[in-house]
């Protein structure tokens, strides 16, 4: 199960608008570094704020993936992908999810440790997925933890920030759940690759 899972038709409903960007020249790797740049801001100014505020992090979220989205598009309709494309997509990602895990410290409630499990977990996940895609020929980003999940998992936990912070008494047992998740993600990305290359014979012992 996986929020992913929804992408094709969440690209479709996004599709005027990529082709109202191409028209104007709007390249992927403008919309991809705009991204980063709104998640940063965005996450910046509502970790600072009273907890009522955070009820935009769903909101930022939703943009953050529909953005997503919407370099992917531009990149592949409009025959726009390139290294450099592809390498700030990559880093853009790694930085908005270390800053969106990284704000839940400001709270002083989460376990900083768990919040850094998590983090360093959404990295390793991705990573991941960048070392299968040249062995495959496309990106891993099976579930259950990709990023659209994060996304979700990340809107949830503001959404109890807000209106119910009493909650966040649990909170670190759902950092741990979310963590164990993160390892079965990494685990299936990882036997993507696994699963196609056998295993090298050690010639030192005589196999």
């Amino acid at each position: 199960m996986s929020v992913y899972r929804l992408k094709p038709a969440f690209q479709r409903l996004l599709a005027p608008c990529v082709h109202g960007l191409a028209r104007r020249s709007v390249t992927p790797n403008q919309i991809t570094v705009a991204t980063l740049l709104i998640t940063v801001a965005g996450v910046g100014a509502i970790a600072l704020l009273p907890p009522p505020y955070w009820l935009g992090l769903p909101l930022l979220q939703f943009l953050r993936m529909a953005l997503n989205a919407i370099d992917g598009q531009l990149a592949r309709l409009y025959n726009q992908i390139t290294p450099r494309g592809m390498l700030l997509n990559e880093v853009g990602d790694l930085l908005a999810d270390a800053v969106v895990w990284l704000a839940f410290l400001s709270l002083g409630v989460l376990s900083p440790f768990w919040i850094a499990v998590v983090a360093l977990l959404t990295w390793l996940t991705e990573f991941i997925a960048v070392l299968v895609a040249p062995v495959t020929g496309e990106r891993a980003n099976h579930g259950p933890m990709g990023k659209s999940d994060r996304a979700v998992v990340t809107g949830v936990f503001a959404i109890i920030i807000a209106v119910q912070p009493n909650w966040l008494v649990y909170g670190d047992v759902a950092l741990i759940l979310v963590a164990g998740l993160l390892l079965v993600t990494a685990s299936r990305r990882a036997m993507k690759v696994w699963s196609l290359v056998p295993e090298q014979k050690d010639e030192n012992n005589g196999e």
